[in-house]
């Protein structure tokens, strides 16, 4: 019986299952082969032997879903280890199982504490953001600054002028200019004024608002009548003429008018005329006739 496996013959025949030329020096070419029948039924009527077709492969199969083994819920606690000699100390597990004795109520508290902690240090970021919130939302206080004074310089005080002492510096002007013009002899004059300082004159409202006469206010009823249209009006002393007449030890200033009075009846008669308005008493007290005599 050949052998299958024989490169020059046979059934298995290299050239008759992959083609090409036989080796040179063979015998002659074999016939061709029948034809196949479809799906590898073998023609009827020939005495050549059929040649098997191999079936085709049926394609694989998907690969199934590897699932892992599970886990043992207890594991054996790790063995004792020694190092081998001559290596060093083999270092402890990073991490360790508990003991399978202790109770896991106690890891349940100690998850049940640490949710309460994280939930009061929220509660309290939460109250904290809140006032400061509203703490800067809200207007401050609103502060005012307080005005520095600088010190204000000592000075030394200004002098209060002396009105009384101006007012007798023009007293005086006047009666001098007067006296050196007026003639005492004998003639009939109206007396309209006739003060001193500190007199009291009810007919009369000082410059303080009292009745109480100072020079300041003896100058300006001089002035009033002297620039009035009365006549000629002139200022003596009372010890330049007459009797001398004094008022607690000091002159009076007298204001008098020269119309060329001829009698006390004429003067009388323009006192009458000028201070109508005046009440008798005032009258007389504002004019009353005088005779100009050298001093005794």
């Amino acid at each position: 019986m050949p052998d299958n496996d024989s490169p020059t013959g046979g059934l298995w025949s290299r050239e008759l299952l992959f083609g090409g030329n036989p080796p040179s020096g063979s015998g002659p070419a074999p016939a061709a082969p029948p034809p196949v029948a479809d799906r590898g039924e073998p023609l009827t009527g020939s005495s050549t032997p059929t040649v098997p077709v191999a079936a085709p492969v049926p394609p694989a199969a998907p690969p199934s879903r590897l699932e892992p083994a599970p886990l043992p819920r207890d594991l054996p606690p790790p063995a004792n280890l020694q190092p081998a000699p001559g290596l060093p100390p083999l270092d402890p597990p990073l991490f360790e199982r508990p003991s399978p004795g202790l109770p896991r109520g106690r890891y349940l508290a100690i998850g049940f504490v640490a949710a309460i902690v994280c939930a009061a240090l929220a509660i309290g970021i939460t109250v904290v953001h809140q006032a400061t919130s509203s703490a800067s939302s809200s207007p401050g206080p609103t502060f005012v600054p307080v005005p520095t004074t600088d010190p204000v310089p000592t000075t030394d005080p200004v002098p209060t002028p002396d009105l009384n002492g101006t007012a007798l510096t023009r007293l005086e002007q006047y009666r001098r200019q007067d006296l050196a013009r007026v003639t005492l002899g004998g003639q009939w004059v109206a007396q309209l004024a006739s003060k001193a300082p500190g007199l009291y004159d009810r007919y009369h409202r000082s410059q303080d608002g009292s009745h109480t006469v100072q020079l300041v206010d003896i100058l300006r009823e001089h002035e009033d009548l002297r620039n009035g249209d009365l006549g000629d009006v002139f200022l003596l002393l009372s010890t330049d003429y007459g009797q001398r007449k004094r008022y607690h030890g000091q002159a009076l200033w007298v204001t008098f008018l020269d119309n060329g009075f001829s009698s006390a009846t004429d003067v009388h008669r323009w006192c009458d005329q000028t201070f109508a308005t005046y009440s008798r008493a005032h009258r007389d007290d504002a004019c009353a006739p005088r005779r100009l005599k050298p001093p005794a």
